[in-house]
């Protein structure tokens, strides 16, 4: 039977450049790019080795980069030097070199490297951008083999792609990332989740921003493959979140409820279908609906709801590597595993709850995404917002991790092997000691009573347990139901929500965070398209400029406290009392409306958030119009130290106590309580031991943190006095400097025993 023209090898890899430079074009990035070069050109090519090198030019040597058939092992670790080798010969050369025997005496220095036996065949092409080298790209087969003018082609059209990619990599700061990895024995990234773990990577998962753009012409079919993805991911969500009900907090298991509702949002699945009937197959499609989704969240101030960003990729990408058959690989065998992606969701953790993970690594997230939560609520190390590295180049490496530094190892020797398993036997001890504690009360070394409050509001379905182990709800955020629509929410639907999480608390208090939107917390279905200063208004001031949401909302809270007794009402983002004054009358309006239809609103405490600096000097003239206030650390570090934690520099310099904020919290106590009020603190730095001493030292009356702090708090509250504690505070207020008060607050956690909770961190050096 003969053969056509057009079936032949030649013609087909002819073909095959055009798909493959459309896929390394729509690559995000570098290291995307790379890993469709050597794979697809593998494919293509039907070769053996497909590889990439590097020309480092600080170190004078070729470096392997990306690899598909030799080990990962190799990237970053094979190098030759400039002028020896094949490689050599190419990059001097600048020119294709294709050879069908290869010299031995030139591939030496590579087969002792890498530990290969030997390679017969050899296709190389330089890599080059305006006539200067960037590196190599080549092919490799163990049988003799005389490569084409088609697989010339090929290599030589993808080599071009690459190198204005990679000088684009050079002018972004990207290629500095890559190449610092050849080198680097540790990577730093967020601490997700304490404790420290060794294990084999595996990494899991596309990124939505990794997927390709693709046409189809069955659009249908593309729709139906879109609605079973979801719902498959549905019934995993309704599944994990029974399975995981006696591991979690009721708190904890509402992320699943946030991921439900995510997943019903009406402008997600309409801007997903819109693509496929432009012709987009389902995951380019869906991964473009989620990336705009979630922008609207990452131009959030506020890190809680701006982290909700990398949940939606996260649960985005479930979905994407469901359209794509990315789960149908299992790990086997009983030897622990590091779990590694882009951007991992809770659901990978779940998934995995059952099998042998010891730890997890994910490219995007921070201490407040679900990963982390989730993570941390069941013990399991996990590191977050590494940036940087090729997460794709760790699979199958032994990775020990440090989850309480935040530091991933990618090379280790036996001391730190030893230190890390002594690590390992001790967090399990004390898990064993702390997780008594949730349930206790919180009292002090003398038995003095502390006051302990949860931090609420991703709960659709509250549960009883809510409260656990806690004096109340001391913030509940409100504004994650607006978020979440593509519309307002009714009074009906508020009131509804509101209730049933009143009633869980019921009899402790809940503090109700009036709708805390506008500015860069925008809601996308009010905006006007407007750039002027009212863009800008957040929290109180808002409201006051819309009020039929106002109003809608407290007529909703009020009705939905009828015979608890139990709302305290918060209202954010107050600078002066002239705000206050007005949010104030309009709850006078929304009583007065209800008292119309012949309702009795209860009355409620109502207190003001400090979270702008101004409102530290309006505290005198706002205190007789309220019962309580409470201050926001995290809005307030952030507007006071003018920086923010999506800047890498800003976030480490958030992450713990500044010594100007502890100078403005001491100055916010002692005015508030000079005008007879209680304050309590409801930001991050609540639910951190030492830090929680340090602020119940200078006065403040209740804490309110995530609900999985609390068992840490409640044992460093164990070890101390009140009057030790204001010891301390009166000694942090004395640092004038940063490293003074971090030293301080390490010799304070020694005090207590601190590194008997958390996992020992694992210096560098080790």
């Amino acid at each position: 039977m003969s053969v056509t023209a057009d079936a032949s090898p030649a013609s087909r890899r002819l073909k095959d450049i055009g798909a493959i430079v459309r896929e390394v074009s729509a690559a995000p990035n570098l290291q995307s790019a790379l890993r469709v070069v050597v794979s697809q050109t593998r494919s293509a090519m039907e070769v053996d080795v497909c590889t990439v090198y590097f020309a480092n030019d600080e170190d004078h040597r070729h470096v392997i980069v990306a690899t598909d058939g030799l080990s990962s092992r190799t990237v970053g670790k094979v190098q030759l030097s400039f002028g020896e080798g094949l490689i050599g010969r190419i990059a001097e050369s600048k020119r294709l070199v294709n050879l069908d025997d290869i010299p031995p005496a030139l591939d030496q220095d590579f087969l002792r490297q890498t530990g290969e036996s030997e390679y017969r065949s050899l296709l190389g092409v330089p890599i080059l951008y305006k006539g200067s080298l960037q590196g190599v790209l080549l092919v490799r087969q163990r049988t003799k083999r005389q490569f084409d003018f088609s697989d010339e082609a090929l290599l030589t059209t993808l080599a071009a792609q690459l190198g204005g990619a990679i000088v684009h990599a050079k002018a972004s700061g990207e290629w500095r990332f890559i190449c610092r990895s050849f080198a680097a024995k540790h990577f730093d990234g967020v601490p997700g989740a304490p404790g420290v773990a060794i294990g084999r990577a595996i990494v899991v998962g596309t990124s939505v921003t990794e997927v390709p753009n693709r046409q189809v012409a069955d659009k249908q079919a593309e729709e139906l493959r879109l609605r079973a993805a979801i719902l498959t991911v549905k019934e995993e969500i309704s599944t994990l979140r029974t399975t995981l009900s006696g591991d979690l907090h009721a708190s904890d298991l509402a992320l699943f409820d946030a991921y439900e509702l995510m997943l019903d949002s009406p402008e997600l699945l309409t801007s997903a279908l819109a693509g496929i009937h432009e012709g987009l197959w389902a995951p380019s499609s869906f991964a473009n609906a989620v990336e705009y989704y979630a922008t609207q969240f990452d131009e959030m101030g506020d890190p809680y709801l701006r982290e909700r960003a990398t949940d939606i990729r996260g649960l985005g990408s479930r979905i994407v590597n469901h359209l794509l058959g990315q789960f149908n690989e299992r790990e086997s065998g009983s030897s622990p595993i590091i779990l590694v992606g882009q951007c991992l969701s809770a659901l990978d953790i779940g998934q995995a709850r059952t099998g042998n993970v010891a730890g997890l690594v994910s490219g995007e997230g921070s201490s407040l995404s679900h990963v982390a939560i989730v993570a941390r609520a069941l013990g399991i190390p996990a590191v977050v917002g590494l940036t940087g590295l090729p997460l794709f180049q760790l699979h199958g490496q032994e990775l020990a991790i440090d989850g309480t530094q935040g530091r991933v190892h990618l090379q280790f020797g036996t001391t730190l092997r030893n230190l890390l398993q002594r690590c390992i036997s001790e967090q399990r001890r004390v898990d064993e000691t702390l997780e008594p504690l949730r349930d206790m009360p919180a009292t002090t070394a003398a038995d003095e009573n502390v006051q302990l409050l949860v931090n609420a509001g991703f709960e659709e379905h509250p549960q009883a347990d809510l409260v656990a182990g806690s004096s109340g709800i001391g913030l509940y955020r409100s504004e994650l139901p607006f978020l979440l629509r593509d519309r307002l929410p009714s009074e009906h639907e508020q009131q509804e929500l509101y209730r049933s999480v009143l009633q869980a608390a019921h009899p402790l208090p809940v503090t109700f965070r009036t709708l805390d939107i506008g500015g860069d917390k925008s809601l996308p279905y009010l905006s006007d398209g407007s750039e002027g200063p009212a863009d800008h208004y957040r929290g109180v001031r808002f409201m006051i400029h819309h009020p039929e949401i106002f109003l809608t909302q407290l007529r909703a809270v009020f009705r939905a406290s009828e015979g608890l007794d139990n709302l305290r009402l918060l209202f954010p983002m107050v600078s002066c009392a002239d705000e206050l004054d007005h949010a104030l009358r309009l709850v006078d309006l929304a009583r007065a409306q209800l008292l119309a239809d012949g309702l009795s609103p209860p009355r409620c405490a109502m207190g003001v958030m400090i979270e702008v600096p101004a409102a530290v000097y309006q505290i005198t003239p706002i205190a007789p119009l309220v019962e309580f206030f409470s201050v926001g650390t995290n809005d307030l570090s952030q507007f006071l130290l003018a920086t923010e934690r999506t800047d890498p520099l800003g976030d480490k310099l958030l992450r713990g106590l500044h010594p100007a904020l502890l100078q403005v919290l001491h100055t916010i106590v002692q005015s508030v309580h000079r005008m007879g009020k209680p304050v309590s603190v409801c930001g991050e730095i609540a639910g951190d031991p030492v830090a929680a001493l340090l602020l119940l030292g200078m006065g403040i009356d209740a804490l309110s943190m995530e609900s999985l702090a609390l068992p840490k708090v409640k044992w460093a509250l164990s070890r101390l006095t009140y009057q030790r504690m204001q010891s301390m505070a009166d000694e942090a207020l004395r640092c004038d400097r940063a490293v003074e008060l971090t030293r301080l607050m390490c010799s304070i956690g020694n005090e207590i025993g601190l590194d008997a909770i958390a996992a020992r961190t694992i210096e560098s050096s080790s």
